[in-house]
């Protein structure tokens, strides 16, 4: 039987081809498997290094974190999250830019974004302003036009980032709108 096997491989039957790919496609695997098995330990060896450089660095973090008071964790923690806002907004308008859509770009300079919580814009009308995340809400007849309104919140929160680290807060007296900062004296007339 096996003579009539080995003539059949040597001959080139129907079965014989069935069988040289099946044994071709299992060798075929079998190398795969071997070169990644080989490629994912080496992967591995560049991950154990990272994951050690990275705790590492978490440790040392650690470490300097604890001397600092609470209040300036916190400080610290609102400057790092408005950095990142502003990168983040920074890079999708350059993204925009190099996407040529002028229209899209046209509409996010003339959103004003809410100064309360500086990530959402205000629906802003006649009637007065509204951000729908935090729930800021300012009624006022607004006679400005909402990009001087934009332009009145960015130079406050320009001037402001300029002398002090802490986040200004919105206050309203009547139809009147202002910006102050709980640290320092800094108040500006927004409307």
């Amino acid at each position: 039987m096996s003579v009539n096997r080995l003539s059949q491989y040597k001959n080139g039957s129907r079965k014989s081809s069935l069988m040289k790919d099946v044994l071709m496609k299992k060798c075929i695997e079998k190398m795969k498997d071997t070169r990644r098995n080989l490629h994912n330990s080496r992967r591995n060896i560049g991950k154990i290094e990272e994951e050690e450089a990275s705790n590492a660095i978490n440790l040392v973090i650690a470490e300097e974190m604890d001397n600092f008071s609470t209040d300036e964790k916190i400080a610290m923690f609102e400057e790092l999250k408005n950095d990142l806002v502003m990168l983040e907004y920074e890079q999708f308008l350059n993204e925009v830019q190099n996407a040529g859509d002028e229209g899209l770009l046209a509409h996010l300079e003339e959103d004003v974004f809410c100064p309360n919580c500086t990530v959402y814009p205000l629906d802003v009308d006649h009637t007065g302003m509204l951000c729908r995340n935090c729930n800021f809400a300012h009624p006022a007849f607004i006679q400005i036009t909402k990009s001087e309104l934009g332009e009145r919140f960015r130079k406050a929160f320009s001037d402001h980032s300029d002398r002090c680290e802490n986040q200004l807060m919105p206050i309203a007296e009547g139809s009147k709108l202002g910006i102050r900062c709980r640290a320092c004296p800094y108040f500006s007339e927004i409307l």
